[in-house]
């Protein structure tokens, strides 16, 4: 699940060292401030969820060479991720990232935000995490600019925790959420296995997230 958390957030995540087709990052204190502002919190998780070690998100998580957008002609100021648990089944992670300006996070959401990029992650799942089952897109209310939300569906083969055994086939639900505000960006992913994760609570957390990219640009 971790891996596969990782792999969806290269969609909206900058690389520390940019190189190729990634961004150029030079971080400055109001940029990093307002990436790290825009991540969900464990206060709106609430105390039931265990908070992981902070991660700077990579682009180079794109397994599809051929889709890798060129954003090598773009600044980023600001960059964060976060990462929570609940038990050993259930996670949220976000990445954000924030531009220069906001023509320049405009340009990237055009470049990153496609079908063409899903059906690459597809692609990648059925090679390496197993057998996807679907993969939708759906909409939501949000206070950002832009939204777009996907909801990812993988049988994963486990060997039993305990014993000898045929291995079980585990679904995993990855449902992500990318908005885009001003010259912010944030990707946030809720990953499940067996059954979703309660569209009501991420609604609830994507919402406040949205609200706090629109309030950002004000």
């Amino acid at each position: 699940m971790v891996a596969l958390v990782v792999a969806l957030a290269g969609v909206v995540s900058a690389s520390a060292v940019a190189g190729g087709f990634d961004p150029v990052l030079r971080p400055t204190v109001a940029g990093m401030s307002a990436a790290h502002h825009a991540l969900v919190t464990g206060g709106e998780l609430g105390t039931a969820w265990t908070q992981g070690d902070a991660f700077t998100p990579s682009t180079a998580a794109i397994p599809c060479s051929s889709l890798e957008p060129n954003e090598s002609s773009l600044v980023e100021t600001g960059v964060g991720g976060a990462s929570f648990d609940h038990g050993p089944w259930r996670n949220v992670t976000a990445a954000a990232r924030v531009f220069a300006t906001a023509a320049q996070a405009e340009d990237s959401w055009r470049q990153t935000v496609t079908p063409a990029l899903v059906r690459c992650y597809e692609r990648s799942l059925e090679g390496e995490r197993g057998h996807l089952v679907s993969a939708t897109r759906f909409t939501f209310t949000s206070a950002a600019r832009h939204s777009a939300g996907f909801r990812l569906v993988t049988a994963i083969s486990q060997r039993p925790l305990l014993g000898k055994g045929p291995s079980l086939l585990v679904r995993t639900y990855t449902d992500v959420f990318v908005l885009s505000n001003g010259p912010t960006q944030e990707l946030v992913a809720f990953s499940s296995l067996t059954a979703p994760l309660s569209r009501e609570f991420e609604a609830r957390i994507v919402s406040r997230v949205g609200e706090r990219l629109f309030g950002g640009e004000a």
